[in-house]
C-alpha cells in the first residue's frame, strides 16, 4: 500500500505538490473514473464541474464548495496535471456513493476498540488506489487515514488519542427537495472533507465529539467515535436538518454503526428497507440491517477478550463483500491500529 505524508504546517496549497507526484498515476486513474460516476449521480448543480476544465466560473463554483480543499486540490493538481475541478468533482462524488460498517467495544480492560469495515464500489476497482496519508505538525505525527490516491477527505481516522469512522447516511429527504433549496448544500463543506477539517483541529477524544456535533456538512453523515480511554465511544447522528444527536458507550455497549438512523428523532428519515413486488412478495433494498445485526455479534464476541481480534474475523457476510476496500482494528490506546486492502480479483 502506498504511504504518503502531508505536512499541516504547509499553507494548503503546498501541502499536496511533493506527496502527489508520488501518486500522480493513481490519481490520474482514479479521478477519470469518479468524473464519469460524477456524471451519473451527482446532483444537477454540480453539472458545471464536469469537462469544465479550468474555467473561471467552475474554479468559483469549486471556492464555493470549499475554499480550503479548492486550495488542496490546486496543488495536487500542479503534481498530477488533473484540473482542480476535476479533483473537486471527484472529491464530492465520494459524499454520494460510500456504505460502511463500524462498531466500538470495550475490552476486558476497559480499552475502547473501534471495528471497521470500509464498503465503496464507485467507481469500480477504487480498492487498488488505496492509500495511508499520514499527517504531521512539525515533523510529529497527528494522525493517520486510510483513503484513495486524490482523496482530500477522510472516512476513517486514527491517532493515539481517537479513532473515528465516518458512514454515509440515508439522504432520501436531501434529495427530495426543491432543486432551490437542494443547491444550498453548496455553502456546506463536501461532507468527507468536513471530517478532515474536523480531525486536523481535534485535539483530543472530546474536542472531536464538540467538533462534529457542530460540524455543517454537504450531505447527512453518522460516525462513530473512541478514545484511549474507558467509556470513551460515541456514536453521532447528523441527519442534515433538526438537531444533531449522540449516545455513548455507556449508555450502549457496543456501539454499532451501518447506514441507517438509530436515535427515535430520525428513524422516520430512514428509507423503505424493503420494496413489495404486485405478488406481495418483500424484496429487501439494503443490507443495513444485516450488516449491524453481524457487526454487533462480532462485537459482543470479541469483547470478552483482552487481544484484538484478527482482520481475517471481519471477512464475514454479509459485512464483508464485493464492495469492501478496507477492513481496519484500532486501539488508540495501545496506539494499534491494523489495516488490510481488498482488492476482491482486481489487478494489484
Amino acid at each position: 500500500m502506498e504511504s504518503i505524508t502531508i505536512d499541516l504546517d504547509l499553507p494548503p496549497r503546498e501541502r499536496w505538490v511533493e506527496p502527489g507526484r508520488a501518486i500522480a498515476p493513481m490519481v490520474r486513474d482514479l479521478s477519470e473514473s469518479a468524473q464519469e460516476v460524477a456524471e451519473e449521480i451527482l446532483p444537477s448543480f454540480f453539472r458545471p464541474l464536469i469537462g469544465s476544465g479550468s474555467s473561471l466560473p467552475a474554479h468559483q463554483l469549486c471556492r464555493t464548495i470549499s475554499a480550503d480543499m479548492t486550495e488542496e486540490a490546486s496543488g495536487l493538481s500542479e503534481a498530477t496535471g488533473i484540473s482542480v475541478t476535476q479533483l473537486v468533482l471527484a472529491n464530492c462524488t465520494y459524499d454520494f456513493t460510500q456504505l460502511c460498517s463500524a462498531a466500538v467495544y470495550q475490552d476486558t480492560s476497559g480499552r475502547p476498540v473501534m471495528l471497521r469495515n470500509m464498503d465503496w464500489d464507485l467507481p469500480a476497482g477504487i480498492g487498488r488506489y488505496t492509500i495511508m496519508v499520514n499527517y504531521v505538525r512539525s515533523g510529529v505525527p497527528v494522525y493517520s487515514t486510510l483513503g484513495f490516491a486524490g482523496f482530500l477527505g477522510v472516512v476513517t481516522a486514527f491517532s493515539p488519542e481517537w479513532a473515528l469512522a465516518m458512514n454515509q447516511a440515508p439522504s432520501d429527504h436531501f434529495r427530495a427537495l426543491h432543486p432551490v433549496k437542494k443547491a444550498s448544500v453548496l455553502t456546506a463543506t463536501p461532507t468527507t472533507y468536513a471530517m478532515r477539517q474536523v480531525c486536523d483541529q481535534a485535539t483530543s477524544f472530546g474536542d472531536l465529539n464538540r467538533r462534529l456535533m457542530k460540524v455543517r456538512t454537504m450531505t447527512p453523515f453518522l460516525a462513530l467515535t473512541c478514545g484511549a480511554k474507558s467509556g470513551e465511544g460515541t456514536r453521532i447522528e447528523s441527519p442534515g436538518r433538526g438537531k444533531t444527536t449522540a449516545i455513548d458507550i455507556g449508555d450502549e455497549n457496543p456501539l454499532v454503526l451501518t447506514n441507517h438512523y438509530l436515535d427515535g428523532k430520525n428513524v422516520a428519515l430512514n428509507g423503505p428497507r424493503e420494496w413489495v413486488d404486485d405478488d406481495g412478495n418483500s424484496w429487501p433494498l439494503d443490507s443495513s440491517g444485516r450488516r449491524f445485526c453481524k457487526m454487533k455479534e462480532l462485537a459482543l464476541r470479541f469483547g470478552k477478550k483482552e487481544s484484538l481480534p484478527s482482520l481475517t474475523s471481519l471477512r464475514s457476510n454479509p459485512i464483508f463483500w464485493d464492495a469492501t476496500v478496507h477492513t481496519a482494528v484500532m486501539r488508540p490506546a495501545s496506539r494499534e491500529f491494523r489495516h488490510a486492502n481488498h482488492l476482491h480479483g482486481c489487478d494489484s
